[in-house]
């Protein structure tokens, strides 16, 4: 969320890529170590297109398997693009994902792939992701690394109506 929507013109911290977008978060998991059952991913898509996204972002690995490709289709029938992070394990996916979901790789600073994103033919396209400007918990600043980064920044740039983000 803060490298899309960090506030803008306010003199503190970093500029999100999109001035002023609207962000509909959903928790989908209370798991220790960022994790969350692709059932539950799945159902908050879901969630997400029946109140009004016209784009989920999923900054998790996984986009594969039957439920992932009826969640994409049904996304897909109410106008809504489902945006998955390929993962960080610089492992080669061995799967195609369904053409109703959009895989996310990672680029670094040289428009190179990046040495952690994961490669193959289930990854559609890749955008940034080594030492992203974001927020962090309690007012504070990062640059992390990530396809948990790419994934929103392409979805955000390519589905986000202008003039909000440009």
């Amino acid at each position: 969320a803060g490298c899309v929507a960090a506030a803008t013109d306010n003199g503190l911290g970093i500029a999100g890529l999109c001035h002023g977008v609207r962000l509909m978060p959903i928790r989908v998991s209370n798991q220790p170590g960022d994790t969350a059952f692709l059932s539950d991913i799945n159902a908050g898509a879901i969630w997400a297109a029946d109140h009004g996204a016209t784009v989920v972002n999923a900054s998790f690995t996984g986009a594969v398997g039957p439920t992932v490709a009826a969640t994409g289709a049904y996304l897909a029938s109410k106008g809504v693009n489902y945006v998955w992070a390929a993962g960080n394990s610089a492992a080669s996916l061995g799967f195609e994902d369904p053409p109703e979901i959009t895989v996310v790789g990672a680029t670094d600073s040289n428009d190179a792939l990046a040495s952690f994103s994961n490669v193959g033919a289930g990854i559609d396209l890749v955008a940034p992701g080594v030492a992203i400007q974001t927020t962090k918990l309690g007012g504070l600043y990062a640059t992390p690394n990530g396809t948990s980064f790419a994934s929103p920044m392409y979805a955000t740039l390519v589905f986000t109506p202008r003039p909000l983000c440009s």
